[in-house]
C-alpha cells in the first residue's frame, strides 16, 4: 500500500519506493512532499481503472515527480482494475501482463536503485 510507503519514505527508513495501484495518497500533498521530504527513487505501478488513484491523480503526480532529483518512473498497464498487481483476474491476459509486468518492474527498480 503506498499509503506506508510514502510514510516510510518521509521518515528516511526506506531506500527504495514501490507503490502497485497506490492508494490513500492525498493528492497532491502526498505527491509534493514526496517530492520535497523524501530521498528514495520511486516506481509507481498504476492501471486504467483506479479510483483510489485516477487517471487524473497519475498525471499529476507525473506533474510533481517527473524531474524528482531521487528518481521517478510511472509504469502504466492497460486495461487493468486497482488491486491487480496482487488479486487480478489471471485468466484476462490483460490482467495477467499487468500482475507480471508490475512484479518485473518491480524487481527492476529494486536491482537498478539498491
Amino acid at each position: 500500500q503506498a499509503r506506508y510507503v510514502f510514510d516510510l519514505a518521509f521518515e528516511g527508513l526506506i531506500q527504495v519506493s514501490i507503490g502497485s495501484h497506490p492508494s490513500l495518497l492525498k493528492v497532491p500533498e502526498d505527491l509534493e512532499k514526496y517530492r520535497d521530504v523524501a530521498k528514495a527513487p520511486l516506481l509507481l505501478n498504476t492501471c486504467t481503472v483506479d479510483t483510489q488513484y485516477p487517471l487524473e491523480s497519475q498525471a499529476k503526480g507525473d506533474e510533481i515527480l517527473g524531474k524528482f532529483a531521487h528518481g521517478y518512473k510511472r509504469e502504466y498497464f492497460e486495461g487493468c482494475t486497482h488491486g491487480f498487481a496482487v488479486r487480478g483476474d489471471l485468466s484476462d491476459p490483460k490482467v495477467k501482463a499487468g500482475k507480471e509486468g508490475a512484479f518485473k518492474a518491480s524487481v527492476e527498480w529494486i536491482r537498478a536503485h539498491l
